[in-house]
């Protein structure tokens, strides 16, 4: 590890296409200052990706476990 990787535990029943990678992209605009971390909960309340930020690049992005 470089110090340069983000480690994002994410659980759930089942996941709709690209929806990881729009949450992560989502993080990496409040963490660009282009959404306000206090706007999480009515993005995620409203059910609407207009409201998300934009999807991760794939690349970077690796599944590293899967539970049952």
């Amino acid at each position: 590890d470089n110090g340069n990787s983000i480690k994002m535990i994410v659980k759930g029943d089942g996941f709709l296409y690209n929806m990881v990678r729009i949450m992560v992209g989502t993080l990496l605009s409040v963490n660009e200052g282009l959404i306000k971390i206090d706007e999480l909960p009515d993005i995620m309340a409203a059910g609407e990706r207009r409201f998300a930020g934009k999807t991760a690049q794939a690349h970077g992005l690796y599944l590293n476990k899967v539970f049952y």
